[in-house]
């Protein structure tokens, strides 16, 4: 990201009223003598002479001082140059003016000049979220990755002991995959991977988390959904995924699945056990299956 000049001389600059940039000057009681025209149009209830730039002033125009990570700033800091954050957040009740700012004694007086530097933090941010977003995302299919899922499944979790609300984890296997791979080559097993993961997303709900568990496993959480009800849901995905045509090869592929709602006295670990205890009962059963409740 550019790097605006924080120079001294800069914010002693002759001109006082730049597009983007206010400028505030303050006596010793941090009261705001001197003020150009964009520092009024930032802060609306500004009356040089009268306003002291504090934290309840701003609260009386609805406005709080934020670093990057939107945590709040008190003034003082900012007023006595204690602040060695170069960027903060005017956060107002729709947006947020970002603002590269710099602090200078003169004497007795103070002068803070703010800079905008809005689009450039836009884009940091935007490009941050991309990053986040990829770093929890399977390269291969656009699913969830592993990591994320069990965060997911470990929040989920908690909140169930909590609250008593119910969820089920499921997991989904493609059936004899290692042989597609060998007799069609892997190419071919990875756009059948990859055309699965188009149907789980398509088949189950938004609020369902589907992951990529492993390399041909994935893993599908359904929040406040009891083992009948997801049994279904599973169901209909394994119906969906031995529809699809495939160029070739003439027999479909199938998938099988091992479903287990939430238990107040089991541990993820268990659940997670159990879930793969009925993946591999519904590959012994036959393949092509949804096993739910063992007895």
């Amino acid at each position: 990201m550019a790097q605006l000049s924080n120079h001294p001389d800069d914010a002693m600059m002759s001109t006082t009223d730049v597009a983007g940039l206010a400028r505030l000057t303050l006596d010793g009681q941090a009261r705001i003598t001197e003020a150009n025209t964009q520092a009024k149009i930032w802060f609306p209830e500004l009356v040089p002479g009268q306003s002291q730039l504090c934290d309840a002033w701003l609260v009386g125009q609805d406005l709080q001082i934020i670093d990057r990570n939107y945590r709040p700033i008190h003034l003082p800091s900012l007023v006595q140059g204690e602040l060695a954050e170069p960027y903060l957040g005017l956060a107002g009740a729709r947006d947020t003016q970002w603002v590269q700012w710099h602090h200078h004694r003169q004497g007795r007086k103070t002068i803070l000049t703010l800079v905008d530097v809005s689009p450039l933090m836009n884009e940091l941010f935007t490009m941050q979220d991309s990053f986040e977003e990829a770093s929890i995302r399977d390269y291969a299919t656009g699913l969830y990755n592993r990591r994320y899922a069990m965060e997911r499944l470990e929040q989920m979790y908690l909140h169930a002991k909590r609250y008593h609300n119910p969820f089920t984890i499921a997991l989904v296997d493609v059936d004899h995959f290692k042989r597609i791979n060998d007799t069609f080559g892997y190419a071919f097993g990875d756009n059948v991977i990859e055309q699965l993961a188009g149907v789980l997303v398509r088949s189950l709900r938004e609020t369902d988390i589907c992951a990529r568990y492993a390399g041909e496993e994935f893993m599908v959480l359904m929040p406040e959904t009891e083992t009948q009800e997801a049994i279904l849901s599973l169901d209909r995905l394994r119906q969906q995924v031995s529809e699809l045509k495939w160029t070739n090869m003439q027999r479909p592929v199938t998938v099988s699945s091992g479903v287990i709602s939430w238990q107040p006295n089991k541990s993820v670990e268990q659940l997670m056990f159990l879930a793969d205890q009925r993946l591999s009962t519904a590959k012994k059963a036959g393949r092509n299956q949804v096993c739910g409740d063992l007895v």
